[in-house]
């Protein structure tokens, strides 16, 4: 048997430090994809040990019915899915060499522990490529056609020079372009439809790789486009995707990013509310997938798939509800990690009855987060839970978290006004509480754009000239809108 056709083996991998491996893809045309495999360090900074330039592949295994194909790996067989072989021949330069960085290829599936540790990993991986490459699969005539205009678009605006890009120049200018691409906007928008309806938007590990993104390049057969482009293309062709996959497109790298969803502090229990019904092939991967993007910072749940599904349950429940699994009622019990991301809205309901039930001293436990049970009813928007775990005089209305927020603020921050209501009139919470920016309820109110909330805050003394770190006071935060809280700010500093 000649090198060539016996099987690839990897070499060992140092877990002990932030290693992992990269592949080059040699230069060529061809059916065959001849490829180097060798190992890098990721240091602990922004740089990169020994400046080593990378990008990284985001892309869907794709599943084994069309069959397998081979790619040569230090001259040995290495078996890989069509739709990554595809990926392959379309990043594959003729005139150099490319180096990327691939996890079906890059990671040793076959060795858990060289798994966890690489995962661990994932999100710096990402992070510190030069760009990250979305493929999206094969081409259409209508996928062609629809990157095809976003490519015009792309090129035209390096032409034009604005300090600032808004959505509504965006806009301008995309209607002033006269090409063939862009007087078709039926089939622009399907092809766009087709685009959404990839199963790269349905799998949960892209939702790190795009977060992660510093620079993308969207892939789709022989077409591509930035993913600033790409970003934008629901708003100009007037395509409403879903949910799940407009959150994406939030995430993307572009201008837009700070000001979505994304720009703000996304924890660990949100993330699993939002995408908890993303497609994993290991159900642990809908938590482990979203570590490396949440805000959390929860060092404490690290990727490891020697552990159950069930044992991984157990430390969520502890981290987000500081409720031991074992005390939820059997109807309430979820028996796999993707019903637990699917009930967490009635689980917490049910931890924070059982916390209602606790002595003092478990009622002002704190979970990961720094949040009390009543941090969480004032989130959730459970007045009856409140008031339950206050009546008695037995939780401290104004606990602060982690971020030194409290109950009141978290309750205006998530629109709740009835728990905010009582959390006031009935317990005396502080009005002028500050948040560890400085931000008071007055802030969380401005924000939500609470009417009734800001006039009661106000009512009883909330300071109006209280201003953050940044220095901005509420009612700079309402200056794009909202008359009506406005004035009522504007008057309580007029006559105090």
């Amino acid at each position: 048997m000649d090198a060539q056709s016996q099987p690839f083996q990897y070499g060992p991998l140092d877990l002990d430090r932030p290693a992992f491996r990269l592949l080059r893809i040699l230069k060529g045309r061809g059916w065959v994809v001849s490829c180097e495999l060798f190992s890098a360090y990721l240091t602990e900074g922004n740089e990169r040990q020994e400046a080593i330039s990378y990008e990284a592949l985001s892309y869907v295994w794709g599943t084994t019915e069309r069959g397998l194909k081979y790619i040569e790996v230090n001259g040995r067989q290495f078996q890989i899915t069509n739709n990554l072989h595809e990926a392959l021949q379309r990043l594959r330069l003729e005139d150099e060499d490319r180096i990327i960085w691939v996890d079906a290829v890059c990671i040793d599936q076959d060795n858990e522990k060289e798994r966890g540790h690489q995962v661990r990993h994932m999100g710096d991986i990402y992070k510190k490529a030069d760009r990250v490459l979305y493929w999206l699969g094969l081409s259409t005539y209508e996928t062609e056609f629809c990157l095809g205009a976003l490519k015009t678009l792309q090129e035209a605006s390096r032409s034009v020079a604005h300090s600032q890009w808004t959505l509504v120049r965006w806009a301008n200018f995309w209607q002033s372009l006269d090409t063939g691409y862009c007087n078709r906007p039926s089939l622009q928008r399907e092809g766009l439809r087709i685009l959404c309806d990839r199963p790269w938007f349905r799998r949960v590990w892209i939702l790190q790789e795009v977060a992660k993104s510093r620079a993308a390049e969207v892939y789709c057969g022989k077409s591509s486009v930035s993913a600033r482009m790409f970003s934008l293309a629901p708003f100009l062709m007037g395509f409403q995707p879903g949910t799940h996959v407009q959150a994406i497109f939030d995430m993307m790298p572009g201008p837009f990013r700070k000001d979505s969803w994304f720009g703000k502090n996304t924890g660990l229990y949100t993330l699993l509310m939002n995408f908890g019904g993303a497609e994993a092939k290991d159900s642990r991967d809908l938590v482990y997938a979203l570590l490396g993007m949440s805000s959390d910072g929860i060092n404490d749940i690290l990727p490891d798939y020697g552990r159950s599904e069930e044992d991984l349950m157990k430390i969520l429940a502890h981290y987000f509800f500081h409720v031991d699994l074992d005390l939820f009622p059997a109807s309430n019990m979820p028996s796999t990690m993707r019903e637990f991301c699917t009930r967490l809205p009635e689980m917490s309901k049910v931890a924070l009855e059982i916390a209602a039930g606790m002595e003092k001293s478990e009622v002002e436990s704190k979970n990961i987060y720094g949040e009390t049970p009543l941090h969480l009813a004032a989130k959730m928007g459970w007045t009856n839970v409140a008031s339950v775990l206050l009546d008695p005089g037995r939780a401290q209305v104004d606990s602060r978290d982690n971020g030194l927020y409290t109950p009141l603020m978290r309750a205006l921050f998530d629109g709740h006004e009835e728990v905010a209501d009582a959390l006031v009139t009935r317990f005396q919470a502080d009005v002028n509480a500050r948040s560890g920016f400085g931000e008071t309820p007055l802030f969380a109110a401005v924000e939500s754009g609470m009417q009734s909330a800001v006039e009661l805050l106000i009512r009883y003394h909330a300071n109006v000239r209280y201003s953050t770190e940044r220095g901005k006071t509420a009612l700079c935060k309402q200056q794009q809108g909202g008359g009506q809280i406005k004035s009522a700010i504007l008057i309580k500093l007029r006559w105090g």
